[in-house]
């Protein structure tokens, strides 16, 4: 085996390890711990400390790191070097900078990993990856609230299912192998059993909203026809009464209409966004110190204004402004055989208007996310390679 593919997988075991703890080791514990060093938060920080003695070793890395500065990567790791140094205002300042550190550790590590191996396997290991997640994240919501649709009700392993499975659609329509559009198909299907499954509306609403998009760049009418079926088989079949049991399980309507609790999470944290509105209160920590302890500001774009203010927001948002037009770019140079990671990219970017997918610290599924915008980067430099100048002998 050849040292880069030692590290690699080095790497993604270290990676899965890291999910495992947060998903079948998951321990429930008082939000006004969330700073406490116990045994779990030991074994996640020699996990991480792991990773990083790997890149060290590693000659290629900085190089790595380099080639990547001035693309989305490279204006996310800038966008949580400013999350760093906001632990010198944080109320929780050790918190702040570790939380930082972890995630730039993490994700410049699974770029790294799979910059490291073939290209054409780089696709497949991602969407590995993806469904080992839904399926860890789904054994976790069981442990913590059984077997049922309350407790698998969840808006966490659902964004992973919603961007695999219009991952998988978009390729289905694209101008690929008969063995990639078949592999494609397993992956809808699987993907779609753990979206339904778990009950969200947020992902349901970004999904719907990545189909539509898709028809509009493919004008496919099986895509428009499978749309307007689901539409009206709904109408059909179930009552007002029915879809809102069915994807609010447990909610009244008017928990429903008060988005589950998150309108009174989203009126606190814009209180204290009032409060420190250019640098914010401190990355991760601020949205953890509310009037009521929350894991997470549930909008990712409040809860970078909140950790970091106004610099913060503005990076994030050229790094998702960069992120889409590579996406785009990607899609015209591949003759839209790679349409599905732009779709896959807006649905996460929907998906992190309810639940802080992006913009705040390192959570099972943040693999995930991170391992798709590093395969969305690797296929562009492929892609966007000139070819090789011919040079014509002289006569």
């Amino acid at each position: 085996m050849k040292k880069k593919e030692l590290f690699s997988r080095l790497i993604i075991v270290l990676h899965l390890l890291i999910v495992i703890r947060g998903t079948i080791f998951v321990r429930p514990r008082d939000f006004n711990q969330f700073s406490v060093i116990d045994l779990h938060a030991v074994y996640q920080i020699v996990l991480v400390a792991m990773c990083l003695s790997i890149l060290l070793l590693s000659r290629r890395f900085f190089s790595e790191i380099r080639s990547i500065s001035f693309r989305p990567l490279g204006v996310l790791i800038i966008y949580y070097l400013i999350c760093a140094a906001s632990a010198l205002w944080s109320p929780e300042q050790i918190y702040t900078f570790y939380k930082a550190t972890e995630y730039l550790i993490l994700a410049t590590s699974i770029h790294f990993s799979l910059s490291l191996i073939s290209f054409d396997k780089v696709e497949r290991i991602v969407v590995r990856i993806g469904l080992a997640i839904i399926s860890l994240d789904a054994v976790k919501h069981v442990i913590l609230g059984g077997f049922n649709i309350q407790g698998l009700h969840t808006n966490s392993y659902t964004i992973v299912a919603a961007m695999l499975a219009l991952f998988g659609l978009a390729n289905i329509l694209s101008p690929r192998s008969t063995e990639d559009k078949w592999r494609s198909l397993g992956l809808i299907f699987t993907s779609l059993m753990f979206l339904i499954m778990g009950t969200s509306s947020a992902s349901l609403i970004s999904a719907a909203t990545g189909l539509l998009i898709l028809f509009v760049v493919t004008r496919n009418r099986f895509v428009l026809l499978v749309t307007l079926l689901s539409l009206i088989a709904c109408a059909l079949y179930f009552s007002i009464d029915d879809l809102l049991a069915l994807f609010f399980p447990g909610r009244t309507l008017e928990q429903i209409q008060h988005g589950t609790g998150r309108a009174r999470i989203w009126e606190l944290t814009l209180q204290q966004i009032r409060l420190h509105p250019w640098l914010g209160s401190g990355f991760s920590a601020s949205s953890r110190m509310l009037e009521f302890s929350v894991t997470n500001a549930h909008n990712g774009y409040l809860a970078v204004l909140l950790g970091t203010g106004v610099l913060g927001l503005f990076v994030f948002f050229v790094f998702l402004g960069k992120l889409v037009f590579q996406g785009i770019s990607l899609s015209l140079v591949s003759g839209q055989r790679e349409l599905g990671c732009v779709i896959a990219i807006i649905v996460l970017c929907i998906n992190n208007l309810s639940f802080s997918a992006l913009g705040e610290g390192w959570s099972s599924t943040s693999l995930f996310f991170i391992a798709f915008i590093s395969m969305q980067e690797i296929k562009h430099r492929r892609y966007s390679r000139p070819l090789p100048s011919l040079s014509i002998p002289k006569l």
